[in-house]
């Protein structure tokens, strides 16, 4: 099983890579510098937002715990289950079978 989460590391790497092979990073720093502020208050509030989604889903689940261990993994589920919906192309909804896997 580690070598698996190696491998998907590695390939997650390699992909980021080939994905910002053509991009000019300088002229994307200054276009980023451009909009100042914004982006990370903006990531902030999605962040909060997240969380507090998870949060939520936390209180649906009657046989777990309030915690901040628990709070955790529910926002793992999440954001694999959000990964998912926007990976594939399944209009939205290929991540809702995944979270419910993973919370069972």
């Amino acid at each position: 099983m580690k070598v698996l989460k190696i491998l998907y590391l590695l390939l997650g790497l390699g992909l980021l890579v080939w994905v910002f092979q053509g991009v000019d990073l300088a002229e994307l720093w200054r276009v980023v510098s451009q909009v100042g502020w914004g982006i990370p208050v903006v990531l902030g509030l999605y962040f909060a937002a997240f969380l507090i989604d998870s949060y939520t889903w936390q209180l649906t689940l009657i046989c777990v715990p309030l915690s901040a261990r628990w709070l955790y993994r529910t926002w793992k589920v999440r954001m694999v289950g959000e990964v998912f919906n926007t990976v594939v192309p399944a209009g939205g909804m290929g991540g809702e079978p995944v979270k419910a896997v993973l919370l069972k």
